[in-house]
């Protein structure tokens, strides 16, 4: 018994030793701590570890009751077990890589509260905002009159800077985090001063960098502009999404092939009729996507707006065009990953591991 307990001990301080060089011992700690109940109630599987005590105290030493040796043997078949379990969970939470997403919260609503002097004694210091709202830059938003709803969100989050200015009465008016990917940034780096700041100096900006010289091209706007805040993302935020997506895309293919394969079969199709074709590289991840990512990891409730496609409607609502269709996104698979969330139902990688918030949808 002491042998395996050793044994379990001595895996789990090998797999802290690997996680450790790769600087992941601090987000171990972090996917381990709790988080205030979201408003929704969600079924998790919870894992409960029970002492197997021996029905006869094992001979001992005759130094020792033998009460006691039972007690301290049975101890330590729990502790091995909980290594064990310890250890098991947080390899699957670095498989999958969804420990990223508990670690954010202290990471950047922490850096966030002390960009803004809120005193580390605050209730509200590195803690999940009630509401947030994330502002999408879909045609869909003319018209729609969201803009009051967006505004009543205790946190707004913009995206690529996309702007506000005369376009109040459909997207709102106030602005919390912007959230830009590395190509915008290039994009400011490209112009003297760096005018990545639609909102306002004071407005904070979260990023994810995938290029080098994106890195190059923050570095100069830091130099340019040092008091304003960026927060860069880890790169496992850029793992996570791509595999997201990446499922979500499979699954519609999956469907769409068996659908047509049934539909064959019923003679509704012809049999020389060519098969859905799958795609020939996996999709990019929109920066939408990404950015409710992390909003369910900041945020009680999250409030998606402008993130809807209909036919005919332009692409983005300051633009009079329809042809900025990527091809390298999958927004079919993005709008089902958006379409899960508000309907609670199972997400890969997610269920099980990370309780999702509540999520509504405006298209």
């Amino acid at each position: 018994m002491r042998i395996n307990t050793f044994l379990y001990g001595l895996c789990f301080v090998a797999v802290l030793v690997i996680m450790s060089s790769q600087q992941l011992a601090h987000d171990l700690i972090l996917a381990g701590t709790s988080i205030p109940p979201e408003p929704r109630s969600v079924r998790f599987p919870v894992r409960k570890v029970k002492d197997r005590v021996p029905t006869a105290a094992p001979t001992g030493s005759t130094d020792v009751p033998a009460s006691f040796d039972a007690h301290s043997n049975a101890s330590a078949a729990s502790s091995g077990k909980r290594f064990a379990f310890v250890a098991a969970n947080a390899m699957d939470m670095r498989r999958s890589g969804v420990y990223i997403l508990p670690t954010l919260l202290p990471r950047i609503k922490g850096a966030l509260d002390r960009y803004w002097k809120l005193p580390t004694t605050s209730p509200a210091y590195a803690k999940p905002w009630a509401s947030c709202a994330v502002v999408g830059n879909s045609g869909t938003m003319l018209g729609a009159q969201y803009a009051d709803m967006i505004d009543a969100n205790a946190m707004v989050m913009r995206m690529n800077n996309a702007p506000k200015h005369g376009f109040e009465e459909h997207v709102g008016r106030r602005t919390t985090v912007a959230f830009i990917n590395g190509h915008r940034i290039h994009h400011c780096a490209s112009q003297p001063d760096c005018p990545c700041y639609p909102y306002g100096y004071e407005t904070p900006i979260i990023t994810y960098l995938w290029e080098q010289f994106h890195y190059e091209d923050l570095k100069f706007c830091r130099q340019k502009h040092p008091r304003e805040k960026f927060i860069v993302l880890d790169g496992a935020m850029k793992d996570l999404s791509t595999r997201m997506v990446a499922l979500y895309s499979r699954r519609l293919e999956d469907e769409a092939l068996q659908a047509f394969q049934e539909a064959r079969e019923r003679g509704e199709i012809e049999e020389v009729s060519a098969e859905p074709q799958r795609r020939k590289r996996p999709p990019e991840y929109s920066s939408g996507l990404e950015a409710v990512l992390v909003s369910l990891a900041l945020c009680h409730q999250v409030n998606i707006y402008g993130f809807g496609k209909r036919d005919g409607v332009q692409h983005h609502y300051w633009e009079n065009t329809t042809l900025h269709e990527y091809g390298f996104h999958d927004y079919a698979a993005e709008q089902a990953f958006y379409q899960d969330l508000t309907e609670a139902a199972e997400i890969p990688l997610l269920t099980g591991r990370f309780q999702v918030p509540l999520v509504k949808f405006f298209p």
